[in-house]
């Protein structure tokens, strides 16, 4: 056997379908061997239909994904068998969390992946980089993108997607020349399937607060003390990061000593 493909890890339907009994949320469960993008793949379904069969919550994944989208319009690069992507589908979910729906499913996978004790005792601290990466050290292993779907002005569904990279260690473009894979920071591979039933199992505790407390975030935040090129007020501006407030916001110190709330946009890292 090439002992290549024995690193490869795939997900199977099985773990999908024991996935969706977890979670009081989702109804459905659909694996592609190859798809353009689990997040695209998960909007159609819910406005089309798939196979005749209405689709409106459940885990949409896919073993080698060729086309995923990342914040802003950036790629996401999923290697078939060295990358784990899916989507998490809510059709019912407070209106509340949609604000913090992003930091919060940072935290359910950060929080996952420090249960294995490689990446639990590291000197590679695993941090998350506001609003939606999981940084490794200075690599990204994960990038997640919240997409929300409308019908007549209402609220239909909500779209988690998460790709997390597993022992990928092939980027070739310049969105991924800080990317990085639990295999080449942490030095061994996590089982695909095991760690799908390991968040899914953590997303009805996650999913169902009544308030969004930012503590967790920042006590593994990845930007916190680091001086930032941020843009504010239409001016770009060098700020340091203090934290992550309550309403999901970075809040960061300029050289005048005022601090300022940023509510979204591209944070680029001075030192």
């Amino acid at each position: 056997m090439d002992k290549t493909n024995q690193k490869l890890q795939f997900l199977n339907f099985s773990t999908l379908e024991k996935a969706i009994e977890l979670s009081s949320f989702f109804e459905k469960a659909i694996l592609f061997d190859e798809i353009d993008s689990t997040n695209t793949a998960a909007k159609n379904l819910i406005i089309n239909k798939f196979d005749e069969v209405a689709f409106s919550s459940g885990i949409v994944a896919a073993n080698k994904q060729y086309a995923g989208r990342g914040r802003l319009g950036k790629s996401w690069l999923a290697e078939s068998g060295k990358t784990m992507t899916f989507s998490l589908v809510f059709d019912k979910i407070d209106s509340y969390l949609l604000p913090f729906l992003t930091l919060l499913a940072a935290e359910l996978v950060h929080s996952t992946l420090c249960t294995y004790n490689e990446i639990k005792h590291s000197e590679e601290k695993l941090t998350i980089k506001w609003p939606n990466d999981i940084f490794a050290g200075d690599k990204k292993i994960c990038g997640i993108l919240c997409e929300s779907i409308y019908e007549a002005n209402k609220l239909k569904a909500v779209i988690v997607g998460i790709g997390i990279n597993i022992s990928s260690g092939t980027f070739t473009t310049s969105d991924f020349k800080k990317a990085g894979s639990v295999k080449s920071v942490y030095g061994f591979t996590p089982n695909t399937n095991n760690l799908l039933i390991k968040i899914v199992n953590s997303v009805d505790k996650t999913f169902t607060r009544k308030s969004f407390s930012p503590k967790y975030i920042n006590s593994f935040s990845y930007l916190k003390n680091k001086l930032v090129e941020c843009e504010i007020k239409n001016t770009k501006k060098i700020a340091e990061v203090l934290e992550i407030d309550k309403m999901a916001n970075l809040v960061v110190i300029d050289s005048n000593d005022i601090k300022h709330k940023i509510k979204s946009g591209t944070i680029n890292i001075i030192s």
